[in-house]
């Protein structure tokens, strides 16, 4: 398969004509499978994105065109809170009292 599963990626929207940048391959098949009733082939990846509405499965050519690796993410942690493992302290906002982080690849949301 072309992505791994847990992998960051952006995510080219065609109906939106938009990139979402949190997108997070669900599954990466190497063999062909029936998952929910449907048949899914080995190569396919499902990918969830748009703050975790909206997923869809790809073929490895979709895959390819419609996906981008990304190096991090960057999510938002309440003043407070205990910080994701695999993250770490980017900056900080008094006015809105949060903590922006970057998480790698490796960490998972």
């Amino acid at each position: 398969p072309p992505f791994w599963t847990g992998e960051f990626v952006k995510v080219w929207s065609v109906s939106k004509n938009r990139w979402f940048f949190d997108g997070v391959i669900e599954q990466s098949l190497d063999s062909d499978r029936v998952i929910e009733n449907q048949r899914v082939k080995a190569g396919m990846v499902k990918v969830r994105f748009g703050g975790g509405l909206s997923c869809k499965w790809l073929e490895p050519d979709e895959a390819l065109a419609t996906l981008s690796r990304v190096s991090h993410r960057w999510v938002s942690i309440g003043r407070g809170d205990q910080l994701p493992n695999r993250s770490v302290p980017a900056g900080d906002s008094s006015q809105l009292g949060e903590v922006v982080v970057a998480r790698t690849r490796q960490g998972l949301l």
